[in-house]
């Protein structure tokens, strides 16, 4: 379709909880992710980019303590995203706690 014409960015969000992951007894401060879209504007970027983390299963399956359930999403980066970026796979996740938050960040970044 028309997107193809569109650049593709990297969108960073950071995953802000505290929250568990489905029936995990584990339970993390908050978790970065990168994800990869096409847009024609960075704030576009971040709309699509929270939208496709929204309808993501595994997000679906963190449970905080929050009005909807569900942890807050933030934006953290939107940048140009590299040709081979994002390429293979699916999306994951850095779950940290908060000591290795800022280790978690630098790691998402470099995705």
């Amino acid at each position: 379709g028309r997107s193809l014409g569109m650049p593709r960015c990297a969108v960073v969000m950071p995953v802000r909880g505290p929250f568990q992951e489905a029936r995990s007894v584990d339970v993390y401060d908050g978790a970065y992710t990168c994800r990869f879209v096409r847009a024609e504007s960075i704030d576009a970027a971040s709309v699509a980019a929270v939208d496709e983390l929204r309808n993501d299963a595994r997000f679906k399956s963190f449970r905080s303590g929050s009005l909807d359930g569900s942890p807050r999403i933030e934006i953290d980066q939107v940048r140009s995203a590299g040709w081979f970026e994002g390429r293979r796979g699916v999306p994951g996740y850095i779950f940290y706690d908060e000591s290795s938050c800022d280790e978690a960040k630098r790691a998402a970044r470099r995705r």
